[in-house]
């Protein structure tokens, strides 16, 4: 008698389901990994433009116009790299204060304001809203 040496069709189908359900679990996890590292960013310009605020007070005294800065217009530094990563870039200014805020990729928000506070899950309440509400 021959003994064949190698594997049957049902065998090497099972495998591949294997392989094919194990890739589906790990594709899963690198997206939950990306959305969540395109929050760590926003966040991070976040507190960049809180920095920027605080250098932008110390040279005019007031933040009336910190929204007009190059970084945080349309097609800014700080305004672009926000949205490119999914966030709702919104900047309110005024003589006594700023909101700073965006939208996060896995739900809620991030907001900053001249106090120096940094809220998760608030906004600003409006494009002149000089506080995280």
């Amino acid at each position: 008698m021959r003994k064949n040496k190698g594997f049957t069709l049902i065998e090497l189908l099972v495998v591949i389901a294997i392989i094919g359900i194990l890739a589906t679990i790990m594709l899963a996890s690198f997206n939950s990994a990306r959305e969540e590292a395109k929050d760590v960013l926003i966040k991070s310009n976040i507190n960049s433009s809180l920095r920027k605020a605080e250098f932008f007070w110390n040279e005019y005294e007031d933040y009336d116009g910190l929204c007009d800065e190059p970084e945080f217009t349309a097609g800014g530094v700080i305004a672009q790299s926000i949205a490119d990563n999914g966030g709702t870039f919104v900047c309110g200014d005024g003589t006594d204060g700023f909101c700073i805020s965006s939208t996060l990729n896995r739900g809620g928000s991030f907001c900053a304001d001249p106090i120096g506070r940094v809220v998760e899950g608030a906004v600003c309440s409006g494009s002149s809203a000089i506080s995280c509400d």
